[in-house]
């Protein structure tokens, strides 16, 4: 009796998983086949190092228009290629510009690079990038504090330039000259200035006879050649930014032209211009080579605590005139660069 019920049991679980079996099948095959599951890759440990070793350059600029524009670009590119994170801010004001400053010093910049709006209202900043040990580059115009280095063209020498000029061009003629200044308290429009006087007091048929602050208004700049062309002996313009020389531009072709006009810039419009002739000479310097010996030197600053830059280091000035302007006009650049030799 016993084999008996043990023979149903076992014909009971033979016919129970028979029964099972197709359903388990089927459900697998209705699950298809198994998705592979995209991960995100965690950065390899290498990869991180680099990322968390990236030292940062605070540039702060005080301007807008066509040399910001490229110098920008040009920071960035020179910034980018030495693996450094570039803190570029411009600033409109000097209050606007001091902040950006104490906000680039407590995020940890390794170096600060600054192109002032006011020259005599850093010495707080200056005094605790010295607390901080954080080296200042100090561009274009020179600032009225303690800094590592200077890295600007020579003013006077362009204001000498355009000087030349018009001594060579009217010094047996004789011709009254005009200056479209920047800002009445600029260090570099002084100095342009001098030089422009130093050079134009060598010749008695030389002689300055108007001159007007504009700022870097164009409007303004239009408005004060318009009224010296027209009340004025007027022969000779030096106009001491593209902006300026914009305006100027405007005043000369309204009149019927026949003034000589000097621009400090290379904007493309004012490249473009002297290769036409409606400019005779743009005196620049190039932001390429200026962010170029910035970054050099914020490297060098960066690699070795002990290293000391040169006081002072002069950038190239060239002089883009009709015979020769094409080789500066690159047709959707912003901004002529200089090209040595």
């Amino acid at each position: 009796m016993k084999k008996l019920l043990a023979t149903i049991l076992v014909i009971i679980m033979i016919f129970t998983l028979a029964a099972c079996g197709p359903n388990e099948s089927e459900e697998v095959e209705s699950l298809g086949t198994p998705t592979a599951i995209e991960i995100e890759q965690p950065i390899p440990a290498a990869n991180i190092a680099e990322v968390a070793e990236q030292n940062k350059i605070g540039i702060s600029l005080a301007g807008e228009g066509a040399f910001y524009d490229q110098l920008i670009l040009d920071m960035t590119a020179e910034c980018n290629a030495l693996n450094y994170e570039a803190d570029i801010k411009v600033a409109l004001s000097a209050e606007e510009q001091i902040q950006q400053l104490y906000t680039m010093i407590s995020t940890g910049v390794d170096i600060v690079v600054i192109d002032a709006v006011d020259v005599d209202l850093l010495e707080a900043v200056l005094a605790e990038c010295e607390t901080q040990q954080i080296p200042v580059i100090n561009i274009i115009d020179s600032i009225n504090g303690l800094v590592s280095t200077l890295i600007t063209p020579d003013f006077l020498g362009i204001g000498k330039s355009a000087g030349r000029d018009a001594v060579e061009l009217f010094g047996k003629s004789g011709v009254g000259c005009m200056l479209i200044k920047g800002d009445y308290d600029s260090f570099s429009m002084q100095l342009m200035t001098d030089g422009f006087m130093e050079e134009i007091n060598t010749d008695k048929d030389v002689s300055l006879i108007a001159e007007e602050y504009c700022g870097d208004d164009e409007q303004k700049a239009y408005e004060a050649a318009n009224r010296a062309i027209a009340n004025e002996e007027i022969g000779f313009i030096f106009a001491q930014s593209d902006t300026l020389g914009l305006g100027a531009i405007r005043a000369i072709e309204e009149n019927g032209g026949g003034i000589t006009l000097v621009v400090f810039g290379g904007d493309m419009d004012i490249i473009e211009a002297a290769a036409s002739g409606t400019v005779h000479s743009a005196i620049f310097f190039g932001p390429a080579e200026l962010a170029k010996e910035t970054v050099y030197i914020a490297d060098r600053f960066i690699k070795n605590e002990t290293y000391e830059p040169p006081p002072y280091l002069e950038l190239r000035i060239e002089a883009a005139q009709q015979s020769d302007a094409s080789r500066y006009f690159v047709d959707g650049n912003i901004y002529a660069q200089t090209l040595g030799g």
